[in-house]
């Protein structure tokens, strides 16, 4: 049986569908007004090791293996500075990743992470897949998208279809909430990135209204970095050595300790999405540190409204 697979290689996350779907359905025309409505019904979403996404860090080990996903999340304590949390941000620029000292093509690291997407979908439906969609955000110019494309076919992939997504996104909203003649707009804030989008529902499918907008440098690990910032200071307040220590030194050990740190700040953010304060325990320094979310909410407040 003939398959396709969609695509989202997010900053953070990415995740992959399957089904029997034409992915010329997604794309937009050649003047890149229009898009068709929406994917068939029978597409699903991939579950791989139990989860619909997968971490979208990789990692260089010591013997040259890329390494993706939770393996690379796994390792990332014991190879701290092999480790890159945003491939994404890195595609279609003219330097390399240093993993480790060793320089990395940001298109290996992509393909990496696409390679192990595909290849459950192999898994569960054999063979290759007929088409490939891949979203992206709606800013990316040519040599960015041509570096996806290019990334797509280091993964073994052959036919490589581009959609923006917000477009994406409004899509699949638009399939069932959204009347004839009338708009959707789209606020994607990501990981990485900020996307947004006005379409309107036309008898063809979709038409982007106006110039699609967003800012590539906005997205929650960006918020991440914020809060990691901030327990930084509070370190910095009781030892500021420690702090350097954790900012500058080669050793492993600080390494680890910062990359543990960063990975506290993720889900401080998380649990601030429904809990008013939260806590976090910093093992190398032995100490507690309290964060609410007003307080977090200030320091996220100026990128927040250079969204709106």
């Amino acid at each position: 049986m003939s398959w396709s697979i969609g695509i989202d290689f997010g900053t953070s996350r990415s995740a992959g569908a399957v089904g029997e779907l034409d992915p010329r359905r997604l794309a937009p025309d050649q003047s890149g007004r229009k898009v068709a409505p929406i994917m068939a019904p029978s597409v699903a979403p991939l579950e791989i090791e139990g989860n619909r996404w997968i971490p979208s860090m990789v990692l260089l080990t010591p013997d040259g293996q890329l390494t993706v996903g939770a393996a690379a999340d796994n390792l990332a304590g014991v190879h701290p500075d092999r480790l890159e949390r945003t491939p994404k941000r890195s595609l279609g620029t003219p330097a390399p990743l240093l993993l480790g000292g060793e320089p990395v093509d940001a298109r290996d690291a992509a393909a990496a992470v696409i390679r192990s997407i595909v290849a459950e979908g192999r898994l569960r439906h054999g063979g290759d897949p007929a088409g490939c969609i891949i979203t992206h955000p709606v800013r990316w110019a040519g040599v960015r998208r041509k570096a996806l494309v290019e990334a797509a076919q280091r993964a073994g992939l052959e036919k490589v279809d581009l959609v923006d997504e917000p477009v994406a996104a409004a899509i699949h909203y638009a399939s069932e909430h959204v009347e004839m003649g009338a708009h959707v707009g789209v606020y994607d804030l990501g990981g990485g990135t900020f996307d947004t989008a006005l379409l309107q529902r036309t008898a063809s499918g979709f038409e982007v209204v106006g110039v699609p907008g967003g800012d590539e440098n906005i997205g929650g690990e960006d918020f991440d970095h914020r809060l990691f910032r901030y327990f930084g200071q509070c370190l910095a307040e009781v030892d500021e050595d420690l702090w350097d220590q954790m900012m500058t030194s080669e050793d492993r050990k600080w390494k680890r300790a910062a990359l543990d740190l960063l990975v506290q700040a993720r889900r401080a953010k998380e649990a601030l999405s429904s809990y008013t304060s939260t806590q976090v325990f910093v093992p190398v320094a032995d100490r507690d540190i309290v964060v609410n979310r007003s307080q977090f909410e200030a320091m996220i407040i100026d990128d927040v409204e250079r969204t709106v």
